[in-house]
């Protein structure tokens, strides 16, 4: 079953609110839905946007 990550694996992605600043970070312990759900708590009691973030993408080579 697919989680709604992309990282190759069922570990949950970061989840932040692009309104507020509220974000959840998943502890090694947390399942795909519980990361989830406290999104969706989030969402629920705000009306806020949520995201999810697999991975931070690389940096940006330097420029000389």
């Amino acid at each position: 079953m697919w989680s709604g990550n992309t990282n190759g694996d069922e570990r949950p992605a970061q989840k932040y609110c692009l309104e507020c600043g509220w974000s959840v970070s998943p502890d090694e312990d947390d399942a795909v839905e519980d990361v989830s759900r406290r999104a969706l708590e989030h969402f629920v009691e705000t009306g806020h946007t949520v995201v999810s973030v697999d991975a931070l993408p690389p940096p940006l080579p330097d420029r000389y």
